[in-house]
C-alpha cells in the first residue's frame, strides 16, 4: 500500500509539472508564430529601406518617365525625359499644353494621345515593366503600354482584368490584375526564363509561362497606347519604369513603397506642426498625421497607443479608433490614418459649436457611391460623393440643409476640403478656393444616435475609405484669408 500511495505521490507531482511543460511548450510555440506573423508583416517595410535605401533603385534601369517632372524640348519637339539616364525620351504626341504632367502626372485623354518612346525591350528575353497609374475609362479595349496591338503590351476593357500580350495573338489572362476604373495602381510585369509575374500594389499575383516565346520586336513603345499609336488609355500616369533585369519580390515591393509614399506625401516644405503658420484662433481639435505622438510604431502589436489619434490643439479631444486592423490598408502610416472604407472610425466627443469650421486635408480613393467623411449624427456631416463633388450638410428637426459643389475631388491625390457655418451661411473651400455657398439657419443638435463626432461613418451612407492627413475643428467660422492661409501651409506638409 505504500508502494502504491508513493506512486500516487509522485505521478500526482509529475502530472502538473507535466502539464505545465506542455503549457511552455505550446507557450513558446506561439510566441515564435506570433512573432514571425509580426516580423513577415513588417519585414518588407523594415528591410526594404535597409536593403535599398529610401530612393527608387537605379541599377539595370532602362527608362524611367516621372510624372512630377516637366517636359523637355528636344529639336523642336516635346518630350517626357528619361530619368533613367539613358536618354530614352519619350515624344509626347498630341498632347494639349494642359496634360503635359499637370499636377505630378502625365495625363493621357484616351483619344489621341500617348508617349512614343523608343523600344528599349526589343531583343531581349529578361525585363520588369513597373507602373504607377489611375485608369479613368472602361468599355473599350486600351492599351496601358504596348510595342503593336495583339502582339505585346498590356491590354485592359474594365480596368480589373489584364491582358498581358507577349506574342502575336498570344497573351496571359490576369483576374484582378488592376484595382478597377478610378482606382490607384501600381502593376509590375517581370519576364524571365519563359514566364511573366504579376504584381499589384506591391503583392505577387501570378506567374505563368508564354507559350511560343516572347516577341518584342518594333520600333516605338508606346505609353497610353501602343507603339504604333492605337488602343488609346484614358489615365493618369505618375511613373513608369523599364530594368533589364529581374526584379525580386522584395525590390518589387520597394519601388511599389516609393512610388506611392512619394504620390501621398506630396512634401515640399517643412513638416513641422510647430511653424506657426496655422490659425489657432478658436481651434477645438487638431490631429496631425505626421506629428502624432508615437506615430511611428503605431501599428505594431506592442504599441500602446495606437488606438487614439491625439489632439494637439491642447483641448485633450482625443480621437480614438474603430475597427482598424493595423495593416497597409487600415491603419498607421508615416503621413495618417488609413481608413479601409468597411468598418474603420475614429471617434471624438460630442462637439457641438454654434459656429464651426471643419478642416481636412485628406487622400480619397475612387467610390461608387456617397461616402461620409466627418459627421456628427442630427448636427453636420461631411461627404465625397460618387463622381468627387463634396456636400455639406446640416440636419435639423425643422429639416435639412445640404450644400454641394460643382467641382470635385481628385481620387487618389491629396485634397483639401473646408467647410464653414457661421450661424447664417453654409460655405465649402475645394483646395483653397471657395467652391460652394447658401444661406442657412438650420443648425439643430439633437438626436444624436451615438453621442459623439466621427471621422468615417456607415449608419446611413458609406465610410470614407482613404488617407486622413490632417483634421482640425474651430469654434468659429474661418475667414476667406484664414482658410487660405490653412489651405498654404498644409499643401506645404503633405
Amino acid at each position: 500500500m505504500l508502494k502504491d500511495k508513493k506512486g500516487f505521490a509522485v505521478s500526482g507531482i509529475l502530472y502538473p509539472l507535466f502539464i505545465i511543460f506542455i503549457g511552455l511548450i505550446i507557450g513558446l510555440v506561439g510566441t515564435y508564430v506570433n512573432r514571425k506573423l509580426l516580423f513577415d508583416r513588417m519585414k518588407q517595410d523594415v528591410l526594404s529601406e535597409v536593403d535599398y535605401g529610401k530612393n527608387i533603385l537605379e541599377g539595370g534601369m532602362l527608362l524611367y518617365y516621372k510624372g512630377s517632372v516637366e517636359p523637355i524640348t528636344v529639336d523642336g519637339v516635346l518630350k517626357v525625359p528619361d530619368m533613367s539616364g539613358n536618354g530614352n525620351h519619350g515624344e509626347m504626341v498630341n498632347f494639349k499644353s494642359n496634360m503635359r504632367n499637370e499636377g505630378g502626372k502625365i495625363v493621357f485623354d484616351g483619344t489621341n494621345n500617348y508617349v512614343k518612346a523608343p523600344n528599349v525591350l526589343n531583343g531581349r528575353s529578361t525585363f520588369t515593366i513597373e507602373m504607377l497609374y489611375l485608369p479613368k475609362k472602361q468599355g473599350v479595349s486600351q492599351y496601358y503600354f504596348g510595342l503593336t496591338s495583339n502582339q505585346f503590351g498590356l491590354q485592359t476593357t474594365d480596368a480589373s482584368t489584364h491582358n498581358f500580350y507577349y506574342n502575336t495573338s498570344k497573351n496571359v489572362s490576369i483576374n484582378s490584375g488592376g484595382n478597377g476604373i478610378n482606382q490607384l495602381t501600381y502593376v509590375a510585369y517581370v519576364v524571365e526564363n519563359g514566364k511573366v509575374t504579376s504584381y499589384i500594389d506591391g503583392k505577387k499575383i501570378t506567374t505563368s509561362t508564354l507559350s511560343g516565346g516572347l516577341n518584342v520586336s518594333g520600333s516605338y513603345l508606346g505609353l497610353g497606347a501602343t507603339g504604333t499609336g492605337t488602343n488609346f488609355a484614358q489615365m493618369d500616369c505618375f511613373s513608369f519604369r523599364i530594368y533589364s533585369y529581374a526584379l525580386n519580390e522584395d525590390e518589387i515591393y520597394h519601388n511599389y513603397r516609393i512610388d506611392y509614399n512619394e504620390l501621398t506625401k506630396n512634401t515640399v516644405g517643412d513638416t513641422s506642426h510647430s511653424n506657426g503658420n496655422y490659425v489657432t484662433n478658436g481651434l477645438m481639435v487638431d490631429l496631425d498625421g505626421v506629428n502624432n505622438a508615437g506615430n511611428g510604431s503605431h501599428n505594431s502589436n506592442t504599441s500602446t497607443t495606437k488606438s487614439v489619434w491625439k489632439d494637439s490643439s491642447g483641448n485633450q479631444n482625443d480621437c480614438t479608433l474603430s475597427g482598424f486592423n493595423y495593416s497597409t490598408s487600415s491603419g498607421w502610416n508615416e503621413i495618417g490614418l488609413t481608413f479601409d472604407g468597411v468598418d474603420d472610425t475614429c471617434i471624438l466627443d460630442d462637439l457641438k459649436p454654434t459656429q464651426f469650421t471643419i478642416s481636412l486635408a485628406l487622400t480619397p480613393y475612387s467610390y461608387n457611391s456617397r461616402h461620409v467623411v466627418f459627421t456628427r449624427w442630427y448636427g453636420y456631416t461631411v461627404e465625397i460623393n460618387a463622381d468627387g463633388t463634396v456636400s455639406f450638410g446640416m440636419d435639423a428637426t425643422a429639416g435639412s440643409s445640404y450644400l454641394k459643389t460643382t467641382s470635385n475631388v481628385t481620387f487618389g491625390q491629396v485634397n483639401y476640403i473646408t467647410v464653414t457655418f457661421d450661424g447664417t451661411k453654409m460655405l465649402i473651400y475645394l483646395n483653397g478656393v471657395k467652391a460652394a455657398e447658401r444661406n442657412s439657419t438650420y443648425l439643430n443638435y439633437g438626436n444624436n444616435k451615438t453621442n459623439d463626432t466621427r471621422i468615417s461613418h456607415n449608419f446611413y451612407d458609406a465610410p470614407f475609405k482613404g488617407i486622413m492627413h490632417h483634421v482640425m475643428m474651430y469654434d468659429r467660422a474661418l475667414t476667406q484669408s484664414e482658410v487660405t492661409q490653412n489651405y498654404n501651409t498644409d499643401k506645404s506638409r503633405y
